[in-house]
């Protein structure tokens, strides 16, 4: 667990775990796309485009909802996240559970 005094990369962040942890390499990168999914587009005041839209499909038929919810998992992660390329995006579906 980094702190702010042990800072080795030009990019980095604070974590979300912690006051005073940062986040480097890897670990930043994977803040990063946690906190564009799971963030709702416009509930960021300063940045209402930030985030993803994947919520929008909760509720339909699950043959419907996946390939939106993967589209617009990749669209977000495209436009906010430029340091990784996705090439592609797997699921686990447990249904009767």
């Amino acid at each position: 667990m980094a702190t702010v005094k042990d800072i080795q990369a030009t990019d980095w962040q604070l974590s979300i775990s912690g006051v005073g942890i940062v986040e480097e390499g890897l670990n930043d990168v994977k803040q990063c796309v946690n906190l564009i999914l799971l963030t709702r587009k416009g509930s960021d005041p300063l940045r209402p485009e930030f985030g993803c839209d994947m919520y929008l499909y909760i509720d339909q038929p699950v043959h419907i909802a996946l390939p939106k919810m993967k589209k617009a998992m990749l669209e977000a992660i495209r436009q906010w996240e430029p340091r990784i390329e996705v090439l592609g995006i797997t699921h686990d579906l447990e249904i009767g559970k």
